[in-house]
């Protein structure tokens, strides 16, 4: 009867030992765990581990073996991700769409700013007229206030500024003083404001850039080159006289024979005039 009972007692801890159990498909399951048990730290599976029921003096609760009390179960950890700061990439997005842009898709206008003729990018969506420092030095660097607007691109950033200026505009049969804001980089735009007051929403904006392209008819205007450089235009021909050219002959040169080249036949005459 002892024998017995040992026996019985002994026989969950006999059968964690035996051979791998077979599925009824035939294949055959893990032996060995993929990681150390978290309950004691041996090399079983945690389903068969003595201490589950263990009592940590450490800590004060049930399930661990004392000294095990900060392991982690490694299934917990499988399921997380790791909060990994991204990128805001909307700004780059919006700068990528501003470079893909088309010269064919922008409308132009050249306006008479102080006395200079200016090539300006229509932007409605732009509250104010932006010119670029270049062309403030094209205009012969008049005097400019400093100014407290800090407007924003369509990016979201700042856009620096050097001040403004107060400056005469005119278009065709319209007149008027405004105010533009000068900065560093190459960005020349008129804004709403100056789009206004030049009553450019009244008409075809595709009519208004045609005309802006050809501000003169071209006969008139090629009559006007030729009478500023009649020199150039002679029916003559003209003389360097800046610098003389010397021909040097190489010496021993032979001449080389070049058949003339084919004409057709119906150019033949021409050519012999």
């Amino acid at each position: 009867m002892l024998n017995y009972k040992s026996h019985v007692v002994q026989q969950p801890r006999n059968s964690h030992k035996s051979a791998p159990a077979t599925s009824s498909s035939g294949q055959q399951t893990k032996t060995n765990p993929p990681a150390p048990c978290w309950h004691c730290g041996a090399w079983h599976f945690v389903r068969y581990c003595p201490y589950k029921q263990h009592w940590c003096r450490k800590r004060n609760a049930v399930g661990h073996k004392d000294g095990f009390c900060q392991r982690k179960k490694p299934n917990s950890s499988r399921g997380t991700r790791k909060n990994t700061p991204r990128s805001n990439t909307n700004s780059l997005s919006l700068i990528a769409s501003c470079h893909n842009s088309t010269p064919g898709d922008r409308k132009i206008i050249t306006l008479n700013i102080n006395g200079h003729p200016l090539r300006l990018q229509i932007d409605t969506a732009s509250d104010v007229t932006i010119l670029s420092r270049k062309y403030w030095i094209r205009m012969g660097r008049p005097r400019m206030v400093p100014t407290t607007q800090k407007p924003r691109t369509a990016c979201g950033n700042y856009l620096r500024l050097l001040g403004q200026l107060d400056c005469k505009v005119s278009f065709h049969d319209s007149t008027f003083t405004g105010v533009c804001y000068i900065t560093p980089a190459d960005l020349n735009l008129l804004g709403l404001d100056w789009f206004d007051r030049l009553h450019l929403a009244d008409v075809p904006l595709s009519t208004v850039c045609h005309l802006v392209e050809q501000p003169y008819e071209p006969e008139a205007y090629s009559k006007e080159l030729m009478t500023e450089f009649s020199t150039i235009f002679q029916p003559v021909l003209g003389q360097c006289t800046a610098m003389k050219a010397t021909l040097r002959l190489k010496p021993g040169a032979k001449p080389v024979f070049h058949p003339k080249r084919p004409v057709s036949y119906a150019a033949l005459s021409k050519v012999d005039e």
